[in-house]
C-alpha cells in the first residue's frame, strides 16, 4: 500500500514537472501579480518573493500544480490545496497525531504543516538549515507554540517553557556545536506525535528506554539487562526509566552541579525519590531502611556535607547496569563486594568476607551493634542525670552561699512586690509563647515533640500558647494599671524617657570597653540598657498582641477584612517573634545573668534588693532623689497613692 501511494506521489510530481516544463509562462503571470506587496492587504500570505519560492523544495512545479481549481489567468478565489494530495504517509501519521486530532476537533492553535515547516509558497528542505524544520532549528520551530502559556492552558499540557529547559540540556548544546544532539523530534516524532500517555508515542513510558536506545545503543543494552530495565519489561510503571533520573527536557551532563545524576546528587536526589518512598517500598517488597541508612553511614553524612569523594548508591551499585545482589554479575553480589568496595579502599575483603553494609543502629541483624546501642542509650541518660545532678547541687550550694553573703551587705530596693510580679508573669508567658509558636514552625525538632505529640488528639500546643498570650497581655494590662494607681511608680516611670545623656553614656561606655577611656564611666539609674529592654519590650509585647488577636479570630478577620491582613499578620508575628527571642537571649540575658559583674545572677528579680554600695559605685543617684527608695513594698504603696 505505501509504495503505490509513492509511486502515486511520483507519477503525480513527474506530471507536474511536465505541466511545469509546458506551463511555465504561467508561473511567470502569477509572480508578475502575487510578488506586489499590496495585493491584498486582508489576506498578506498571497504574497510572495520570487528568490523564497525558488529556494524552496516546490520550486520546480508551477502554480497549477498546486492549484488545480485554477484555470485561466488573472483568476478568482482558490481552493487551499492541500499537502496530502502528494504527501499522504505523512498525512495520515499527522491526522492520528496529537496536532491533527486537535485540529479535526476544531481547536484553534493546533500545529498544521506550514507553522513547522514554514510558509506555504517558500517551503524549505528539512535538511536546509534555513527551514523551521531543519534540526537546527526544529526546537525553537516546537518552542514557538510550547512555550506559549496560553496555548499550553487552552490545550491543558502540564509542561511549561520546555524550550528553556532544553537550551540549558546537552543535547542543546551538542547541537549548537555541531555534534548531533536529540532534538523534539527525535523524542517526540515528527508527524505522527502522540501524548506520553498513549502506547504509540515515543515518549510512552515503556518505551522511553527505546527511545533514548536509539542514540544510546550501548546503555541501552546495559539498561535493559538491569533490575530496572527488566521491571519495565515486567510492567512494572514505577520502575525507574531515563528520564527518572536525567530528567526530561533539561538532561544535563553528571559533571554539572545541577543534574540529577552528579555525584553530590544521586543519593539525595535520584535514587532517594524512589527507594525512601514508603509506598512503592511496600508496594514491591523492597527494603525500606536503604536510604536512611546510607544518610546515617559515614558516607551519607559526608555526602551530605558535601564531599564528593565519599561512595554514592552508584559507586557500589552502578548507574544503568544495576542487578540485584543474587545476581552473580552484579557488583554488590557477595562474591564482588569485596572488589567494588576495593575501589576506593584498597585490600577490602582480602581476609574477610564483608558483611551487610545497610545496617542500622537499631537494627537487630549486627548483635554486636544492636546491644552497643543499647548500652549507651541506657548510660548515657544515666551519666547525664548523674552530672546534672551532682552540678546542680554544687551550683545551688554555691548561689546560696553567695546570696546570703550578699544579702549581709547594705541593700538598696530595686523592684517592689508588684513590679516583680509583673516580671514574672511576663517570664513565665513569654516562655511558653516562644517554645509553642515556634513548636508550630519547627515541627520535627525535638524540642517541639512535648507539645505536638498530643495534635493528633488535643491541641495542647494551640492551648497552651493562647493561654500564655493571653497572661502576657494580662500582664501588660496589670503593669499600665499599676502605673496610673501608683505616683512613686510614675515618678521613676520617668528614669525610662529617652533623654540626650544616654547617647553620652554609650558613648563612654564603648570607649572603655575599648580602652579608649580609664575610668569606668557611672550610668545613670535608668540608663540606655534598660531603656532598650523596657521601650523594645513594650512594642514587642503590643504588635505581637495586636497580629496574634488577628491571627487568633481568623473568621472574623475573613468576615471583615481580606486575606491581605492574615498575611501581613502572620509575616509580622514571625519576625517579631525571633527579633523578641533573641533580643532576650543576647541583651536581656547578658545584662542579668553573664554580665560578671551580676554572674552566675542578679537575684533582682526574685528579692527587689540590689547591692548598695556597688550601686552607688556604678550609677548617678536619680535626679531629685536619694538611694535607696523605701523599702517596704507596702509604705510605698500606700504613700503613692493618689
Amino acid at each position: 500500500m505505501r509504495n503505490a501511494s509513492s509511486f502515486g506521489a511520483f507519477l503525480l510530481l513527474l506530471t507536474g514537472m511536465v505541466f511545469c516544463s509546458g506551463k511555465a509562462g504561467f508561473a511567470q503571470e502569477c509572480l508578475d501579480c502575487h510578488e506586489m506587496a499590496d495585493l491584498d492587504p486582508a489576506r498578506p500570505g498571497i504574497t510572495m518573493a520570487r528568490e523564497d519560492f525558488d529556494a524552496g523544495v516546490h520550486a520546480f512545479l508551477s502554480c497549477s500544480g498546486c492549484h488545480t481549481d485554477v484555470s485561466e489567468y488573472p483568476h478568482g478565489s482558490v481552493e487551499t490545496p492541500q499537502c496530502s494530495s502528494c504527501h499522504a504517509d505523512e498525512a495520515e501519521q499527522y491526522s492520528s497525531g496529537v496536532h491533527g486530532q486537535s485540529l479535526q476537533a476544531g481547536q484553534v492553535g493546533a500545529a498544521r504543516c506550514q507553522d513547522c515547516h514554514g510558509p506555504t509558497h517558500a517551503i524549505r528542505s528539512v535538511e536546509d538549515a534555513a527551514s523551521p524544520a531543519s534540526r537546527q532549528r526544529l526546537p525553537e520551530t516546537c518552542g514557538g507554540c510550547h512555550s506559549n502559556m496560553t496555548l499550553m492552558r487552552q490545550f491543558r499540557l502540564p509542561l511549561s517553557r520546555p524550550l528553556e529547559s532544553y537550551s540549558q540540556s546537552v543535547h542543546a548544546r551538542a547541537l549548537a556545536e555541531g555534534r548531533g544532539g536529540a532534538t523534539c523530534a527525535d523524542c517526540h516524532g515528527a508527524h505522527a506525535i502522540y501524548p506520553p500517555t498513549d502506547p504509540r508515542a515515543n515518549v510512552f513510558r515503556f518505551r522511553i528506554p527505546e527511545t533514548c536506545g536509539a542514540c544510546h545503543s550501548d546503555i541501552r543494552q546495559m539498561y535493559g539487562e538491569s533490575i530496572h530495565g527488566q521491571a519495565i519489561e515486567s510492567g512494572v510503571t514505577a520502575a525507574a526509566v531515563c528520564t527518572d533520573c536525567h530528567g526530561e527536557h533539561a538532561i544535563l551532563a553528571a559533571s554539572d552541579t545541577a543534574s540529577p545524576v552528579y555525584a553530590a546528587n544521586v543519593s539525595s536526589d535520584s535514587c532517594s525519590r524512589c527507594h525512601a518512598d514508603e509506598r512503592l517500598n511496600s508496594r514491591y517488597n523492597l527494603p525500606a531502611d536503604r536510604v536512611r541508612s546510607y544518610q546515617e553511614s559515614y558516607h551519607g553524612l559526608a555526602a551530605r556535607g558535601g564531599s564528593l569523594r565519599v561512595a554514592n548508591c552508584a559507586s557500589c551499585h552502578g548507574t544503568h547496569n544495576i542487578l540485584p545482589s543474587s545476581d552473580p554479575q552484579s557488583s554488590i553480589a557477595p562474591g564482588n563486594l569485596g572488589a567494588t568496595c576495593a575501589q576506593c579502599h584498597p585490600g577490602a575483603g582480602a581476609r574477610f568476607a564483608i558483611g551487610p553494609v545497610h545496617t542500622l543502629f537499631d537494627s537487630s541483624s549486627n548483635r554486636a551493634v544492636y546491644w552497643i546501642r543499647w548500652f549507651y542509650l541506657l548510660l548515657i541518660p544515666g551519666a547525664v542525670v548523674f552530672m546534672v545532678l551532682h552540678n546542680l547541687l554544687d551550683l545551688i550550694k554555691k548561689a546560696r552561699l553567695r546570696f546570703l553573703a550578699e544579702r549581709a551587705r547594705p541593700r538598696a530596693q530595686r523592684m517592689t512586690r508588684n513590679e516583680r510580679w509583673q516580671h514574672l508573669l511576663l517570664l513565665v508567658s513569654f516562655t511558653v509563647l516562644v517554645w509553642t509558636g515556634f513548636a508550630l514552625r519547627y515541627p520535627d525538632a525535638f524540642w517541639a515533640q512535648p507539645v505536638v505529640a498530643w495534635e493528633g488528639q488535643w491541641p495542647v500546643r494551640a492551648w497552651l500558647h493562647r493561654d500564655a498570650a493571653v497572661v502576657m497581655l494580662a500582664a501588660a494590662a496589670l503593669h499600665l494599671f499599676y502605673l496610673a494607681r501608683n505616683a512613686a511608680a510614675r515618678r521613676r516611670w520617668r528614669h525610662f524617657l529617652p533623654r540626650a545623656a544616654d547617647w553620652t553614656e554609650f558613648r563612654q561606655r564603648m570607649a572603655f570597653n575599648l580602652g579608649l577611656r580609664q575610668d569606668r564611666p557611672r550610668l545613670s539609674d535608668m540608663s540606655y540598657v534598660e531603656k532598650i529592654e523596657y521601650w523594645a519590650g513594650l512594642w514587642g509585647t503590643a504588635l505581637m498582641g495586636i497580629t496574634g488577636i488577628v491571627l487568633w479570630s481568623t473568621d472574623f478577620t475573613l468576615r471583615h477584612l481580606t486575606n491581605w491582613f492574615l498575611d501581613v499578620a502572620t509575616v509580622l508575628h514571625y519576625y517579631e517573634a525571633i527579633l523578641a527571642t533573641l533580643a532576650i537571649a543576647i541583651w536581656h540575658f547578658y545584662s542579668v545573668i553573664f554580665d560578671p559583674d551580676h554572674y552566675p545572677m542578679q537575684w533582682t528579680w526574685i528579692t527587689g534588693t540590689i547591692d548598695a554600695e556597688h550601686w552607688a559605685a556604678r550609677r548617678y543617684p536619680p535626679a531629685q532623689e536619694t538611694l535607696p527608695p523605701p523599702k517596704e513594698d507596702e509604705k510605698e504603696e500606700e504613700s503613692g497613692q493618689e
